[in-house]
């Protein structure tokens, strides 16, 4: 009975917010991105951009890194490895106050998105030759929001506006900005832990936009009825 009340109210909430969510075919906003930073790491040259039509939910902007091997030509053709880093789930409560915490709701560093371990380490040493794309998750949000209201968010915007969570948008953007830059063959998406699940939402979004990604590696689960049953039936 409760995992069909949660699977209803999730159903409930996005029919009461499909009037107000944009298209997944909508092209996220390329103008505002901003180069801050190029530094060599371990033999590779890595650029470090902010996305400023997008905010973090309490502080700063979405950001990315773009990796590729020192003296590689922009022109030179690559495949395009898109990471997805974990982080979980977070929102503010009716009192303003981060939940579960208030990691990943901030503007995330060059460093924080540098990944060299796992199966990130066996692509960048790919006989493919992949580009690397890194991005940021700093709405906590499993890249599923498109500019969307941030519920109970107290922090504004210098302006004064209110903040919105954008992972999936800012995601997208990311991608169309690295491959306009830099000439690009196939791409893919991968994800771990939250990551894994926003390859789903981003990969379809940029499907529908006719620019669908050749892959995606799902490393760690899927949100579905039967993930939601399994957290229910373990009590999480």
């Amino acid at each position: 009975m409760r995992r069909t009340k949660i699977l209803t109210g999730v159903a409930l909430a996005l029919v009461l917010g499909a009037a107000c969510v944009p298209a997944l075919s909508t092209p996220g906003i390329t103008t505002s991105i901003q180069l801050v930073s190029t530094t060599q790491i371990s033999g590779w040259q890595v650029e470090y951009y902010r996305n400023t039509a997008y905010p973090c939910s309490i502080s700063g902007y979405q950001t990315f890194i773009v990796g590729h091997p020192i003296g590689l030509a922009r022109t030179t053709a690559r495949p395009l490895w898109t990471y997805m880093h974990g982080g979980g789930v977070g929102y503010f409560d009716a009192a303003g106050t981060p939940q579960p915490n208030d990691a990943f709701m901030r503007e995330e560093s060059l460093n924080s998105l540098v990944a060299t371990s796992g199966l990130m380490g066996r692509v960048l040493s790919d006989p493919a030759g992949f580009r690397v794309l890194a991005v940021s998750m700093c709405n906590r949000d499993l890249y599923t929001a498109g500019a969307l209201p941030d519920p109970n968010n107290p922090n504004l915007l210098p302006s004064g506006a209110r903040r919105t969570t954008n992972g999936f948008i800012a995601t997208k953007a990311a991608i169309q900005f690295t491959r306009t830059r830099f000439t690009t063959g196939k791409f893919f998406l991968h994800g771990g832990s939250a990551g894994s699940a926003g390859t789903y939402s981003v990969a379809w979004g940029l499907q529908q936009q006719g620019i669908a990604p050749a892959g995606i590696v799902a490393d760690s689960y899927v949100v579905n009825t039967d993930f939601v049953a399994a957290v229910e039936s373990q009590g999480i």
